[in-house]
């Protein structure tokens, strides 16, 4: 038996178990909720833009959209689509829990990470891990009584992937959305109709021939009508492996800088600033530069009125799925 066999046996069993014991569907008002979701959706995406300090031309650009369609994502009157989520994520390194979990209800099972760190996350997530290995080991240096905690996870973290988000993986997650649909024993007739979409649009979504259209309204629908957490969508896939690797990076940072000061998180921001070019992308480098812009002083980092605003860590929406 190949590991790819054995991979796959053990999703499939792992997708049965939990169907059994999450699922509970419910018929919901389908324009209700997209009314309530773009409008969270839309505070959230121009929270993420205003904490990184970049224009809405600037942010419409990394998500690959006009300005006017971007506009309309932050207003609440259009559905942002997951290829464009994706394009927006990967080219900011804004954790996709910013921006979703806050409409799954996550808040009350989530252990949190405060949005002050919303810029250094940008950073962290996007480093290699020679890159990563190099900003711990300088912030032993500053955290002298943390270090054995450093050094006791700089090793590990550093194996992580440096990937981004990827096309590529939209197809194994409609193939779940297949599979998971066969689990709770709908027909495409009844699981279209629990979803609030017509048959052949869902049909068309698993058969992966709308893949980059596939709207971050209906993963919020799937999430409200179903009982089960959005996050078994990408279970088995890259795009999970990466939330995994890079959310327990995160974490691990986030044990040890929780309680410093925000003197500190600036020292840090400069520190990364000299290990990880961030220049090394004309296109990132235009609208996330640290510094030289005459917008924001270099030690000016995260606004304060932000400091409420919570994320929660990749490690414990996990167990949402367990």
């Amino acid at each position: 038996m190949t590991e790819h066999t054995q991979k796959t046996i053990a999703e499939n069993v792992f997708l049965d178990r939990y169907i059994r014991q999450r699922f509970n569907p419910r018929y919901i008002d389908p324009e209700h909720h997209s009314h309530h979701f773009r409008a969270g959706f839309g505070v959230l995406l121009r929270r993420s833009r205003t904490t990184l300090n970049i224009s809405q031309a600037a942010a419409a650009e990394l998500a690959g959209v006009s300005m006017t369609q971007y506009r309309k994502y932050e207003a609440g009157r259009d559905n942002m689509r997951l290829s464009t989520l994706f394009c927006y994520l990967s080219n900011t390194g804004i954790p996709i829990e910013f921006l979703l979990l806050p409409h799954l209800g996550a808040q009350s099972h989530c252990r949190m990470i405060n949005a002050r760190y919303l810029r250094l996350q940008s950073y962290i997530v996007r480093c290699s891990a020679r890159e990563f290995d190099n900003f711990v080991g300088l912030v032993a240096m500053l955290l002298i009584g943390k270090k054995s905690i450093i050094r006791g996870t700089q090793h590990e973290l550093g194996k992580q992937p440096a990937e981004q988000f990827s096309l590529d993986s939209l197809p194994s997650i409609l193939a779940t959305l297949r599979r998971m649909r066969e689990l709770c024993k709908l027909s495409r007739r009844e699981f279209a109709e629990l979803l609030g979409i017509a048959p052949s649009t869902l049909t068309a979504f698993e058969r992966g021939n709308d893949i980059g259209n596939l709207p971050l309204c209906l993963v919020h629908r799937f999430w409200m009508a179903s009982g089960l957490s959005p996050l078994i969508l990408v279970h088995g896939s890259s795009v999970f492996d990466h939330y995994r690797a890079r959310h327990k990076r995160l974490t691990q940072l986030h044990d040890l800088i929780a309680d410093e000061s925000e003197e500190l998180l600036g020292h840090l921001e400069v520190i990364f600033k000299n290990i990880h070019s961030i220049h090394s992308s004309p296109q990132i480098s235009r609208v996330l530069s640290l510094s030289g812009t005459g917008k924001k002083p270099a030690g000016t980092l995260y606004p304060v009125n932000q400091a409420s605003h919570y994320i929660p860590t990749m490690s414990d929406a996990e167990r949402m799925t367990m």
